[in-house]
């Protein structure tokens, strides 16, 4: 699961990156704050429910540094997700996550 989770990172990065000077990406140069930021977001038992959250992860740029099983019932499952994030994307994080219909964003930690 990490491992997938790993790649679907490492792929976003290098399409963004592709075809810029010298194939070195331009958020590589930049020295932003960066913060582990935890929250918990809940989704159905249904296929794709925990990806489109994922997906939104690599969209935004962000590093997954751990996610956890929280509870799980016969319909729903609570993750906890830890990711590295520049603290002036906070709001579009949360914005986009709020914005799936598929999940439910529980609570930052």
């Amino acid at each position: 699961m990490i491992l997938l989770l790993y790649v679907l990172h490492y792929n976003a990065m290098h399409l963004k990156c592709r075809g810029r000077a010298g194939g070195k990406c331009a958020r590589a140069r930049t020295t932003q704050m960066k913060v582990l930021e935890t929250f918990q977001m809940e989704t159905p038992h249904t296929p794709g429910s925990l990806a489109s959250v994922i997906i939104v992860l690599v969209e935004t740029g962000l590093v997954l540094k751990h996610l956890s099983v929280v509870r799980s019932d016969q319909n729903r499952t609570l993750w906890e997700f830890t990711v590295e994030i520049d603290e002036s994307a906070q709001a579009d994080l949360l914005w986009r996550l709020n914005a799936l219909p598929s999940a439910r964003f529980v609570r930052c930690c």
